[in-house]
């Protein structure tokens, strides 16, 4: 009794168009998916409000390009702040950045945050 609904939870921009075809087979369900953000090393970097700006049409074009209901945000910066051995409070402010953008979009959903340093990569033994 009631709705079934159906999310992919975490697709790279790149395989959107692979997520939304697998979904389009399910019959009578309410589907959407959430893309992820936040990893992509050519991104606007967090600053001042032009900055911000820039920030905001790059994930508004995210959203419409992968036809996404939601935003995923996972490790934002982490991954580079990891590689580059920057401190892990520069991920911060590129989280903080990254949700002020989301919420200015007006999603349906508000910004999904798996926090900074959740999953590091593990060093080899």
């Amino acid at each position: 009794m009631g709705y079934t609904t159906v999310f992919e939870a975490a697709v790279a921009p790149i395989g959107a168009r692979a997520a939304h075809h697998e979904l389009d087979v399910l019959p009578i369900v309410d589907k959407g998916l959430f893309v992820l953000a936040g990893k992509q090393r050519h991104r606007p970097r967090p600053g001042p409000p032009r900055r911000q700006d820039e920030l905001r049409a790059c994930l508004a074009w995210l959203v419409e390009s992968a036809r996404a209901f939601a935003v995923k945000l996972v490790n934002p910066g982490g991954v580079e702040a990891w590689k580059e051995g920057r401190a892990p409070g520069e991920a911060a402010t590129l989280l903080a950045s990254l949700v002020r953008a989301v919420e200015s979009l007006g999603l349906p959903h508000p910004a999904h945050v798996h926090l900074p340093g959740l999953g590091p990569p593990a060093t080899p033994r």
